[in-house]
């Protein structure tokens, strides 16, 4: 099986994917062949450090609904389920934190040093652990040196308004090299 978004990474694993790639894709019910509508978010529980839940722009019920990461099956280029999505309440997406507010968030050192904004995150598909931040420094830099991969384990605070990080980031990244 391939996933979406499958990419060789700094994180040293050839499986892993970025949330970008998940978003859009189509959910289908494989017995059926009903699309049963398309991602919309993803909601990460960062003190559990993985994706929880998918949530789903419905077509049929022209609303938001949610599905559990751990029900679902990610492609290529669909995501499939035999489970029927549920609907979504007001505050699923504050149960947990969701990666569309987070592109371009500061990502900061303890010390207060601007290390770029947050691009994406790398998830492993399989379970839907987040692996890594991926860091952007603007679109010059990426072109020269590529996006900085944070592992996961060297983010200490995770809000809507900064990212803060171990002052040690850049030997981890040094060390995944």
């Amino acid at each position: 099986m391939r996933h979406a978004g499958s990419t060789n990474n700094l994180m040293g694993d050839a499986r892993m994917l970025k949330g970008r790639d998940v978003i859009h894709l189509p959910l289908v019910h494989p017995a059926s062949g009903q699309t049963l509508g398309r991602v919309a978010d993803l909601i990460v529980d960062p003190e559990q450090g993985r994706v929880t839940e998918l949530l789903i722009d419905a077509q049929a019920e022209g609303g938001t609904s949610r599905i559990s990461w751990s029900q679902v099956q990610v492609d290529q280029d669909v995501i499939r389920t035999e489970a029927q999505p549920e609907a979504a309440s007001q505050d699923t997406a504050e149960k947990g934190l969701c990666i569309s507010r987070f592109a371009g968030c500061p990502v900061m050192t303890q010390g207060g040093r601007s290390i770029g904004q947050v691009g994406d995150l790398l998830i492993d598909p399989s379970q839907g652990h987040v692996t890594g931040v991926e860091v952007t420094d603007g679109l010059m830099q990426d072109l020269l040196t590529g996006r900085i991969q944070l592992p996961w384990p060297d983010v200490l605070r995770w809000s809507p308004e900064t990212i803060v990080v171990a002052e040690h980031w850049q030997d981890a990244w040094q060390r995944s090299l």
